[in-house]
């Protein structure tokens, strides 16, 4: 039977980071039909009603304290509004593998909000992550010819940036409510951010219908936003901290492999050399962390 459990715990964690891979190339195919804030609106406002419907199934709409609600609201806005706005307005500048690498480098952000607010020990393994995926970002963004590329390469070191803040908020001031709850309601939040941003930006909704851009809506709101969202809600009780967070390594690794082995695009030295200092950097990060929870 803890076979069984265990089989399935592992199987929903490769599932999920297939799902986040495949997501990152939808997104892209979806941008070509649409501007990234209506894309990303229409994205978020299918997956919050979606979410709405599951939150009232499992009868938790009053699972949230009033106290809470401001939380919710601001990690809304971090982790839904302003991430995936600068994440997919980045995408249109930036190639994927070097896209994903940068947004997740969100450890490293996260590691240096732990230790300035939350008082984590600095250990010299987290310091020396920390030191690797900075010199990699460097690396990664310094060969940037055209202005476009770095204003791109920018918003997503910013989405990472504001995907750590969320991440802080939640673990400082909701470390113990309901994550099914905090999840809905930040995607309801942040949904109806972007859906402002598209108005002020676009004047409108902006979405070319047609088979390929249905498909990659279709895609990101139900399987890379709902779905996924329910296997990480199922997966994180089940492992460890480091056993959950290599997820993040394992995306960007997938996707930079997809891009140069399967899809048989260039990949020059650089970019694999900064990939490697910022996933190396990332799994230190993981390491010091779980290294230390242990002493505990």
């Amino acid at each position: 039977m803890l076979l069984s459990d265990s089989f399935r715990t592992n199987g929903a964690l490769v599932v999920l980071v297939g799902i986040w891979t495949l997501g990152w190339f939808l997104t892209k195919v979806g941008l070509e039909s649409s501007t990234p804030f209506s894309f990303t609106a229409v994205r978020f406002v299918l997956a919050a009603v979606l979410m709405q419907l599951i939150l009232a199934w499992r009868q938790k709409r009053g699972a949230l304290k009033s106290v809470e609600w401001v939380w919710v609201g601001l990690i809304g806005l971090f982790q839904t509004t302003l991430m995936f706005s600068l994440a997919t307005y980045g995408l249109l500048e930036v190639g994927i593998a070097k896209a994903a690498i940068l947004i997740y480098s969100t450890p490293l952000w996260s590691s240096l909000l732990g230790w300035l607010f939350l008082k984590e020990r600095f250990t010299p393994l987290k310091c020396a992550g920390l030191v690797a995926g900075c010199v990699g970002m460097v690396v990664m963004v310094s060969p940037s010819p055209a202005k476009e590329s770095f204003i791109g390469e920018a918003l997503l070191v910013g989405s990472a940036m504001s995907w750590s803040v969320s991440s802080f908020l939640l673990k400082k001031y909701l470390p113990n409510a309901d994550k099914l709850a905090i999840g809905t309601w930040q995607m309801t939040f942040g949904a109806i951010g972007l859906l402002v941003l598209t108005l002020i930006v676009d004047g409108g909704i902006k979405f070319d219908v047609n088979a390929e851009s249905l498909l990659a809506m279709l895609y990101v709101s139900v399987v890379g936003s709902v779905v996924a969202f329910s296997l990480w809600f199922y997966v994180v009780p089940r492992i460890d901290l480091l056993h959950s967070s290599m997820a993040s390594v394992a995306v960007p690794v997938a996707v930079l492999g997809i891009e140069g082995i399967a899809l048989e695009q260039h990949l020059d030295t650089t970019l694999l050399w900064a990939s490697m200092l910022i996933i190396g950097g990332i799994v230190l990060v993981f390491l010091s962390d779980h290294m230390g929870r242990n002493k505990r």
